[in-house]
């Protein structure tokens, strides 16, 4: 299992004031300089995370951010119609992204499918660059993210340790995003459509739909269940749930693993249970 406490102590560094080694930028004239300066600065972060790390060890990391949304596929007439209902986007964005393996991210294969328990991302858009950590369990998703000012910089510390060494441990996928920012009651919800144009096998697939909930959930269960109603409340019955990103890109197979959900069936059960 990947140790996330490592990767929270990467990321709690990166936009720390006193060590912003990721917005590091004219740091030396000379090239031996730089590297030696650079090579401190990995000096440094490795035995600071490792004290990060050691710390997060002995005691459970609280009010971990957890993500909740639906990514999933709906018919092409009901998808226009929702673009309708929702108006005019908030943003439109091309976004190139970089999933790195290495060490304990690697991909889980069982049953002839490579699951991602966990994986880290380095996104570079026209709205600027982040870094992302994402851990899956069956009942919720945790996710850490922050902007980066060197994306160069981020990378080479990855690389460093071990993610992202090689080709063969990079995998790149490029999307068109087109963002939406809605509410729904007290609820603040953010839709949005992604098309791809890499890897060719996901550029066949069409459009697909992620909303996500913005605002706090009393839990994992409970965001999702507010998301299932917002979609109900815009005439969307059922959804095509389809797998993260990352391991349709890593699975040319992973149409086969959607799993068909009826929403208004699932809030009859979930009211039923509740009287």
């Amino acid at each position: 299992m990947i140790k996330i406490q490592l990767f929270l102590g990467l990321l709690i560094l990166s936009i720390s004031s006193n060590n912003l080694i990721v917005a590091s930028s004219g740091v030396g004239t000379s090239k031996d300089t730089k590297s030696k300066k650079r090579q401190r600065e990995l000096d440094s972060l490795s035995v600071q995370a490792a004290t990060v790390q050691s710390a997060a060890c002995s005691s459970k990391v609280k009010d971990e951010p957890l993500e909740i949304e639906l990514k999933f596929k709906i018919s092409e007439p009901l998808l226009q119609k929702f673009k309708q209902q929702l108006g005019n986007p908030s943003q439109q964005v091309h976004m190139s992204e970089i999933y790195l393996l290495g060490k304990d991210i690697q991909p889980m294969y069982k049953d002839g499918y490579n699951k991602m328990p966990q994986y880290l991302r380095l996104r570079t858009t026209n709205k600027g660059s982040f870094v992302t950590l994402k851990k899956r369990t069956e009942q919720s998703v945790t996710e850490y993210e922050t902007a980066l000012e060197d994306m160069g910089m981020m990378d080479s510390i990855f690389k460093s340790l071990g993610y992202g060494a090689t080709e063969q441990d990079r995998v790149r996928l490029e999307k068109q995003r087109t963002k939406y920012n809605v509410k729904f009651g007290n609820d603040d919800i953010e839709v949005v459509f992604d098309t791809f144009s890499s890897p060719e096998h996901m550029q066949k697939m069409g459009e697909f739909v992620e909303t996500e909930l913005k605002s706090k959930a009393l839990s994992y269960e409970d965001g999702i269940e507010r998301l299932k109603r917002f979609l109900l409340s815009h005439g969307i019955t059922h959804i095509d749930k389809y797998p993260p990103y990352i391991e349709q890109a890593i699975n040319q197979n992973a149409g086969n693993r959607k799993e068909q959900i009826n929403l208004a069936e699932s809030q009859n059960k979930k009211s039923k249970k509740i009287n």
